[in-house]
């Protein structure tokens, strides 16, 4: 399966797709002319994008799971008893939100019944707070390092999971046997009927490869900073990632503070990403990479601003839905921001690299 080796003394290799003669060996021949006989989308890569949407939809369930088992509802203290020198005139005039004072300890609490989370349910509030914010924080480390070391492993041993293997990854490994069985999966899928030499065809594309990267070595984290114009590049990217990371987080894991439901908030959130991310598509190419996440970081940016000026001047407890329209806007406006920088990778690095 990976002993299989180029043949130096092939001269040419006709193929025929839908009919039509197409040299292909004894040439430089590139993965992506195997779109003539798959087509650009059929069946086929239709099935393989949904499945790989339902496997990633996993790990952002997992990330706005926080979200709901995370949220206070709100509580009051349903019975308090006095300690020490504890006298009928320190007790509070609002048991809303009562933890414990030095002379007052709040026994039983009473959450408000319109949500139920993990909060809710184990009373994960006030001296118990910590608990909550040190799973999200286990969680987010736990992340950030499967996010690290995930790139490294899926291109050592195979990004396969519950989806077909890719058959680029398979051919960088030489693994011709394997790449050629995948690829008739999708002319099958496709319903089309190509007659064509796969296996050659996949060697020529390993050797064309071969020759641009002039490396047998697998790329690792390192190449990333391979020269200073690379260097630069990564790290504006990595800090243009971080920025959007840490605001878009921010402002979910928050989200369940915000007035109004929390449910409905969420909703209107996912669809305002969804359709800025749509209509971004557009702007990108309109202004270009670089000035499309300016301006959604900036939209981000000034979202932020009004909310911080209305916390500061108390404009905010009068119109708290007015920090909910806000809050919900620059969640949106950042999907543009994502795909801005996103595109930009897939731009600037190398295929074998990204």
């Amino acid at each position: 399966m990976d002993g299989v080796k180029y043949n130096p003394d092939l001269e040419e290799e006709t193929t025929f797709i839908n009919g039509e003669d197409i040299q292909k060996s004894g040439q430089n021949s590139e993965f992506d002319d195997l779109f003539e006989t798959l087509g650009d989308l059929g069946f086929y890569q239709l099935l393989v994008y949904v499945m790989a949407n339902v496997m990633e939809s996993s790990g952002t369930l997992s990330v706005m799971y926080f979200i709901f088992e995370c949220a206070d509802p709100g509580w009051k203290c349903a019975s308090i008893e006095c300690e020490n020198s504890c006298v009928n005139s320190s007790m509070p005039n609002s048991t809303d939100g009562f933890c414990t004072t030095e002379d007052l300890v709040c026994i039983n609490r009473t959450f408000n019944p319109t949500l139920t989370s993990a909060l809710t349910e184990w009373s994960l509030v006030c001296g118990e707070l910590w608990k909550a914010k040190t799973i999200i924080s286990i969680f987010f480390v736990a992340l950030a390092i499967g996010s690290i070391a995930g790139g490294q492993v899926s291109d050592t041993f195979g990004r396969r999971c519950f989806f077909p293997e890719s058959s680029r990854w398979l051919v960088q490994k030489r693994r011709f046997k394997d790449a050629e069985y995948w690829i008739r999966k999708a002319i099958w899928f496709n319903r089309l009927s190509p007659e064509m030499d796969l296996h050659t065809f996949l060697e020529n594309v390993a050797r064309t490869e071969n020759k641009r990267q002039e490396r047998t070595v697998p790329y690792t984290y390192l190449d990333l900073f391979h020269n200073r114009k690379m260097t630069i590049w990564t790290i504006v990217l990595i800090y243009a990632s971080l920025t959007l990371a840490i605001a878009w987080y921010g402002i979910n894991s928050s989200i369940s503070s915000l007035t109004g439901n929390i449910y409905l908030n969420v909703a209107v959130a996912g669809v305002g990403e969804f359709v800025v991310g749509y209509l971004s598509i557009y702007v990108i190419n309109w202004i270009g990479r670089v000035k499309s996440y300016v301006l959604f970081i900036s939209l981000t940016g000034c979202c932020h601003i009004v909310i911080l000026t209305m916390k500061v001047t108390g404009v905010a407890h009068s119109n708290p839905m007015v920090v909910t329209y806000f809050s919900l806007a620059s969640i949106s406006v950042m999907a543009g921001g994502w795909c801005a920088v996103g595109i930009a990778c897939w731009e600037l690095y190398p295929t074998l690299m990204r």
